[in-house]
């Protein structure tokens, strides 16, 4: 029972001291799994654990982008419940070629890419597909829906991400807005 308290008391500290905005390490592979029924059982897990965490899905800079060149711009996401809207606006503040555009997306069953465009004052400047991305590991319909390849010149003024289908998330802590996180240089 000593050690079960212990491993409890760790895997809390290990939470604890994991509230960073790095992708470094994922609670759920570090501290032990309880079984609350009429007495404990605490097992550890018997993998490696993946070293990251993050309060909000991420995702890996393409590969044809240099270390370091690439950065977010603009950014809506947040760890709350999602209700629905099909799109997500963003502002950027001067010119930037954007490299990949992501949002956090509930995907159908099956459903491997959905279709987008990308408007500025009302018009079509840009089209094509999100892929599916890493997925929570609880909600697995919850995925991020990547375009790593974007790569367009973007001048200064506000946008919007538009999809055919209402699947994007939206909550009251993103004041409605749909989650999405512009990438670039």
């Amino acid at each position: 029972m000593k050690k079960e308290i212990i491993g409890i008391l760790i895997g809390s500290l290990l939470l604890a001291g994991c509230q960073s905005s790095k992708p470094e390490v994922n609670p759920a592979d570090l501290i032990p799994y309880v079984h609350l029924g009429a007495s404990p059982i605490v097992t550890t897990p018997t993998t490696t654990p993946t070293i990251s965490i993050s309060a909000t899905p991420t995702s890996s800079p393409s590969a044809d982008i240099p270390a370091g060149d690439e950065k977010e711009l603009y950014k809506v996401m947040n760890v709350y419940g999602c209700s629905l809207t099909d799109s997500a606006d963003f502002t950027l503040d001067k010119e930037y070629l954007i490299t990949k555009l992501y949002t956090w997306y509930t995907w159908q069953t099956n459903e491997t890419e959905v279709s987008y465009d990308v408007l500025n004052a009302g018009k079509v400047i840009a089209s094509g597909k999100l892929t599916r991305d890493a997925c929570d590991p609880y909600q697995t319909q919850w995925c991020g829906a990547i375009d790593k390849s974007f790569n367009k010149n973007l001048v200064k003024g506000d946008y919007i991400l538009k999809l055919a289908s209402v699947r994007i998330c939206q909550n009251s802590q993103s004041k409605g807005k749909g989650f999405i996180i512009i990438s670039g240089k």
